[in-house]
């Protein structure tokens, strides 16, 4: 194209062009895509390329220069002997540059020590006369092209202008939010008495009111005074806190249950307790009393069937959890809690409560605050019984469980009513790692085998029963009476009986005291391993020849699902790290950590394996799956849709999808283990699902009532767990467990207080 031309001299380009051909590689690129966007046109190329861009760069120099003899530039300029060689010969040739000093006559030489500058751009727009010349020539307008470019930039503006306002519009949503974010926000103790101090320098009158008092708090301590006018002013729940011995002498805070029960007595909130909306001696008498008849049913062998039927409707049925939190610095803090069994229910009705005369309703305590529907007892750091003191755990359940004995045992009396109270402790829930601490279990999921083959002889998986031992596979899901059935509290877990274990249970089914729970049995465990290893296969049917542009469209499709139907997955991204699926040669383990998210990509993936049903072949391992996630899909629908209690008949029906569930699970992972594919890993999880709903069918068979097992479902514990963890981060070390403690009561003043449980005096 540069090339002279000797016969047809029209087709030569002007000189400026040929220079900028010839300058390097990188301009002759910039012309040929010049020419591609111009569609080849000659002229307007040229026209293009005529418009140069000059960067100017100018330099401001900062030179640092100065006398300097041979020892000075060694000892205090650091040169080399080299570079100072260099500067003498350069001097030497210069005599300006060379002088004695006036002082002790030395050879000194004028050098260069360092320069520094700064640049700027500046640019230049430079046109030849002769694109002047041609953008002067007239243009041929055709009729419609002003109208059709006052419409598009109609468009363009009226576009612009929304999007603008909708930009808006949620920075005034953010403003707001943000402002209220600071009204509502805490503040460290000392801020406030600072600020109590500068209101009563400022406004005299203050000093009569309340505000003096915070001013009169020690800022050296402002946190204890704090507590201590919360106390005085009733901001603070009024259950006292009390002092135990653990090990080396060391003296510790924690809340028992009686003075908890104590508390709700005095304030007439026993009926809370029995999931009623507000006091009625009677109805609470009728509920409790429902619940044991239930009960009798399923474990007729129980202690709490030794009283009387009058004390048994004034005997209030709980349970303990407990389970680590993260305090600062990312460290443990083990959180022990109790709550009711009987609440207000596992989602917000329409529908009004029952009436006075209906009291057989039993709900589930999902609902409310969980500082009002959960009840603190000890918080501990992990330093406190890790390592060398590792027996401080135990050492505080031998304080906490002769407390509850006595509930159960003696009971309280009410102030109110003049009668005595009773509680009973009908399981101990939590994750697997507190179950297996607190009962100091020698059967755990840590037993399960790391390898194909072992030299030591498996120990068993489960506290309940023999499975995964030799001749009792803990996999066998196609059995309906698997084989480590027979062998359910054949033997304990323990060598000794753990202190938890003195507590009134049912002796047929000592190992049933420790319940097992659904929300880290599956939404946590299993439920991860399978939808990941699911989304791993739907993975492949999306178009595109790389993981990423599959992942991209099925992310897209989720989200907008999401969208739709207002879910809240609590992720970001579905790709190859949301799964946990860094490789195909590697299990996909789901590295999501909220529990929702399993339950929402579980729904998603049913509905969208629905609409693509055409598309799968039915003997596909995809197809499995969907089978197997629209099992566990209903079976979860089924229970969170019932209360406390389950009629019989609809247990088993709830309880076949759970099983199906399972089989088509364990089918899949052989088939995917045919593909030589490492997908639908098996967990120890599977076999405490297993359980839970073998348990239903059991007592189906016994019993016209059947327990819901969503009552030792944990999600709502997670939540409580976080507060006092959070609590325990804003605190001071030493002081971490007074101090949580005594936080967690002020704070659930106030959400009893907004439950309508507290009323001003």
């Amino acid at each position: 194209m540069t090339k002279p031309k000797k016969k047809r001299t029209d087709l030569n380009v002007p000189k400026f062009v040929i220079d900028r051909w010839q300058s390097g590689t990188s301009a002759k690129d910039e012309m040929a895509e010049l020419l591609l966007q111009v569609n080849n046109d000659k002229e307007k190329f040229i026209t293009e390329l005529e418009l140069i861009v000059r960067k100017i760069k100018k330099f401001v120099l900062h030179i640092d220069e100065g006398w300097y003899s041979e020892q000075e530039m060694k000892s205090e300029l650091k040169w080399s002997q080299t570079r100072i060689s260099g500067a003498k010969k350069i001097c030497d040739a210069n005599p300006a540059l060379t002088r004695c000093n006036q002082y002790d006559g030395v050879k000194e030489y004028y050098v260069t020590v360092r320069e520094t500058a700064k640049h700027v751009h500046a640019q230049e727009n430079e046109h030849t006369e002769k694109t002047i010349q041609k953008a002067t020539d007239p243009v041929d307008v055709k009729k419609d092209d002003f109208a059709l470019l006052d419409k598009a930039q109609a468009r363009s503006g009226n576009s612009s202008i929304k999007t603008l306002e909708d930009h808006i519009t949620k920075l005034d949503a953010e403003y707001v939010k943000i402002n209220e974010a600071k009204a509502n926000g805490e503040a460290a103790c000392s801020s406030a008495v600072l600020s109590a101090r500068a209101v009563v320098e400022e406004m005299p009158a203050a000093a009569t009111s309340s505000v003096r008092r915070v001013a009169k708090c020690s800022l050296g301590d402002a946190e204890r005074d704090m507590h201590r006018l919360g106390k005085k002013f009733r901001l603070r729940l009024g259950v006292p806190l009390s002092r135990v011995s653990l090990l080396n002498n060391v003296q510790i805070a924690l809340l028992f249950m009686s003075s908890w029960i104590k508390y709700f007595l005095e304030k007439n909130l026993w009926y809370f307790l029995c999931g009623l909306q507000e006091p009625d001696e009677q109805r609470c008498e009728r509920q409790l009393g429902l619940f044991w008849e239930r009960f009798r049913g399923i474990s007729p062998n129980h202690p709490v069937f030794q009283r009387s039927t009058a004390d048994l409707c004034r005997t209030c049925p709980v349970l303990v959890h407990g389970d680590e939190g993260r305090s600062a610095k990312k460290t443990a803090i083990m959180i022990l809690s109790f709550h009711a069994v009987l609440g207000r229910g596992s989602q917000p009705s329409t529908t009004p409560g029952p009436s006075c005369e209906e009291s057989t309703t039993q709900e589930l305590n999902f609902l409310g605050h969980t500082f009002a529907t959960r009840y603190l007892l000890s918080v501990l750091p992990r330093a406190m019984y890790d390592d060398e003191v590792a027996g401080n755990f135990q050492r505080l359940l031998g304080h906490l469980v002769p407390d509850m004995r006595r509930l159960f045992e003696e009971g309280l009396v009410s102030p109110i009513y003049d009668k005595k109270f009773y509680v009973c402790v009908v399981n101990i829930v939590g994750d697997w790692p507190f179950l297996a601490k607190a009962f100091n279990y020698n059967r755990t999921f840590g037993n399960s085998a790391k390898r194909e083959t072992s030299k030591q002889v498996p120990k068993g998986i489960c506290h309940a029963c023999l499975a995964d031992r030799p001749g009792f596979p803990f996999e066998d899901f196609e059995s309906e009476v698997p084989r480590w059935k027979q062998t359910v509290n054949s033997i304990p877990a323990y060598t000794t009986t753990p202190v938890l274990m003195t507590l009134a249970h049912d002796t047929d089914d000592p190992s049933g005291f420790a319940g097992q729970d659904y929300f880290h049995g599956f939404h946590l465990g299993a439920g991860k391993i399978f939808m990941a290893s699911a989304l791993a296969l739907l993975n492949y049917s999306f178009d595109g020849q790389s993981f990423q542009v599959r992942f991209k469209k099925m992310e897209e499709k989720f989200f907008d699902w999401c969208s739709h139907h207002r879910q809240h997955p609590y992720i970001r991204k579905l790709n190859q790290d949301t799964l946990g699926w860094p490789h195909a040669t590697e299990p996909a383990m789901g590295g999501w950590s909220k529990g929702s998210t399993t339950l929402c990509l579980l729904r998603w993936f049913v509905c969208y394996c629905h609409e693509m049903r055409d598309t799968i072949a039915q003997d596909s391992l995809l197809f499995m799956s969907w089978q197997a996630a629209w099992q566990i899909n209903k079976f979860f629908s089924l229970l969170y849709r019932e209360k406390l209690w389950i009629i019989a008949s609809k247990a088993k029906e709830i309880a076949a999808y759970g099983r199906a569930f399972l089989r088509l699970n364990g089918r899949c992972a052989k088939r995917a283990y045919d593909e030589n594919r490492p997908l639908f890993m098996f967990m120890p999880n599977l076999h405490r699902l297993q359980h839970l709903m073998i348990r239903m069918e059991d007592q189906a068979r016994v019993s016209t009532w059947v327990q819901n097992g969503l009552m030792w479902s944990c999600q709502v514990e997670e939540d409580f767990i976080g507060r006092p963890s959070r609590l325990s981060r804003r605190v001071h070390p030493r002081r971490v467990i007074d101090r949580t403690l005594l936080r967690s009561l002020t704070a659930a003043h106030r959400q009893f207080r907004s439950a309508g449980l507290l009323r001003d005096m």
